[in-house]
């Protein structure tokens, strides 16, 4: 599912165990690079709603800021209801490339590849920092 920057933080934001270092005034006006989200026990989802109550969630996005650093934002919810538990986390980054390849982690990086448009030019952009690091 492609989601923005604003829905990702605010799924981040809502885990109170790890609270972010960015703040909703950062993101204000950046301009999402990539963000994905959907539910790991069916896969990307095309809806959250469809995820059911006892399912796993993971959404990621890396956005531009408007003072031109990039940050990267992650959130996972188990609501299995065996230990429910959540976790989200940030980093800002110099570079978009930095960003991808210290941001993101290698299954982010795979699932970005399979899902980002090969004709679209941002999107081919993209796909080459993430594999000619």
């Amino acid at each position: 599912m492609t989601l923005t920057i604003q829905e990702v933080f605010e799924q981040a934001s809502g885990c109170g165990d790890h609270p972010l270092t960015i703040t909703a005034a950062e993101i204000n006006g950046a301009e999402t690079i990539l963000a994905l989200g959907g539910c790991g026990c069916r896969g990307l989802s095309p809806n959250y709603d469809t995820c059911g109550s006892y399912c796993d969630t993971e959404s990621f996005a890396v956005a531009k800021l408007p003072d031109g650093r990039y940050v990267v934002i992650h959130e996972s919810s188990d609501t299995t209801g065996h230990g429910c538990r959540c976790s989200g986390g940030d980093s800002t980054h110099a570079t978009l490339s930095d960003a991808l390849w210290h941001g993101l982690g290698r299954e982010d990086r795979e699932m970005a590849l399979k899902y980002l448009d090969a004709t679209d030019v941002k999107a081919r952009e993209i796909r080459g920092l993430l594999l000619n690091a």
